[in-house]
This record gives C-alpha cells, sequence and structure tokens, in this order.
C-alpha cells in the first residue's frame, strides 16, 4: 500500500489571475515525491456556478536529488538538489511559466 501526506499546498499565478494550485506530497520521509495539480473549473448547474479543482497533472521530481540505485559509475561536478520543498516550489513555478490554459 502506498502512503502520501500532503506537506504544503500553494497557489500560482502566471499574471492572468487564473491559479494553479500545487499540492506537494511526501511518502512519509523528508523528501518530496511529486506535486499534484490542478486547476479551477467552473459547472454551471440550473442558475447554480459551482467551481471546483480538477486534477491535471503530476510534476514528478525524479530528477532531483542524487540516485540510489545500483553502483555509481560517474562523478558528477554539478551540484543536484534535493528533493526538499524549496526545490520543489522551484519545479512547481516552472511548470506553471510553461502551462497555458487554452
Amino acid at each position: 500500500m502506498a502512503y502520501f501526506e500532503v506537506v504544503k499546498t500553494i497557489y500560482l499565478d502566471n499574471g492572468s489571475g487564473n491559479f494553479l494550485r500545487y499540492e506537494l506530497l511526501s511518502n512519509g520521509e523528508e523528501e518530496v515525491t511529486v506535486a499534484a495539480v490542478y486547476v479551477q473549473v467552473t459547472i454551471n448547474q440550473g442558475n447554480s456556478e459551482l467551481a471546483v479543482w480538477s486534477k491535471i497533472a503530476d510534476v514528478t521530481l525524479d530528477h532531483l536529488g542524487a540516485s540510489l540505485q545500483g553502483f555509481q559509475t560517474q562523478i558528477y561536478t554539478d551540484f543536484r538538489p534535493g528533493k526538499c520543498i524549496s526545490t520543489a516550489i522551484d519545479e512547481c513555478k516552472r511548470h506553471r511559466a510553461s502551462w497555458d490554459s487554452e
């Protein structure tokens, strides 16, 4: 069974007034594993308008941090940031800058 915990929720806007909601998920360790991305959608039902959040993507953070599989075969001179909250937020900002609703 997989267990994930929401460690932080952030809302990002690119200046258009349309926010995306990012939920940073952890597997119970110190690292943020993935960020779930939601967009707000308005549903018209009769005379009522309902605003709901709909999941559109997952921002994976697998490329952050060192690989822990197998033997080390290369020496890296560049620093690879870990999967902490601040680097996860940076990845969410990059995602938000490239995402455009159509």
